[in-house]
């Protein structure tokens, strides 16, 4: 779990002793110190997915995309909403962004042209995504 997990789970737990992980998925709440199981897997999606790192081309294939809306739960990442999804270039492909993977969002048409060709670092992000500090091979630049 990391060690700063475990230090704020051990204070929280000198409060509640009811406190429990809750599973992003499912919503289970979890209590491995009471022999419920926790795997934490580390692994970049692309492997897991056997998804190529770069991208020949400023499109993306048929099938990335659907591997996208499937893994953004076919939900727009900016307001959750499922209509009208679009797959956006994190990194505007007039700024020079590419198809590639890490590059690609799913948004709904109106996030998408609220984004427009900005750059995530011209936009403020809300990342409630995690509680704690994302791994060091998460995907910063999905967060727009």
């Amino acid at each position: 779990m990391g060690e700063q997990a475990l230090e704020e789970t051990e204070r929280q737990l000198e409060v509640d002793s009811a406190y429990a992980l809750t599973c992003k998925d499912c919503s289970k709440r979890l209590r491995p110190w009471q022999s419920d199981d926790v795997w934490i897997v580390r692994y970049h999606v692309e492997d897991h997915y056997n998804i190529p790192l770069e991208t020949s081309g400023k499109k993306a294939s048929k099938e990335l995309r659907k591997t996208i809306f499937r893994l953004y739960g076919d939900q727009c990442f900016g307001c959750g909403c499922s209509e009208n999804l679009k797959i956006d270039h994190v990194y505007p492909q007039s700024r020079g962004g590419t198809a590639a993977f890490r590059n690609l969002q799913a948004l709904c048409e109106d996030c998408n042209q609220r984004k427009g060709d900005l750059e995530p670092e011209e936009i403020e992000v809300v990342d409630d995504m995690h509680f704690f500090a994302p791994p060091s091979d998460a995907y910063e630049g999905l967060f727009w």
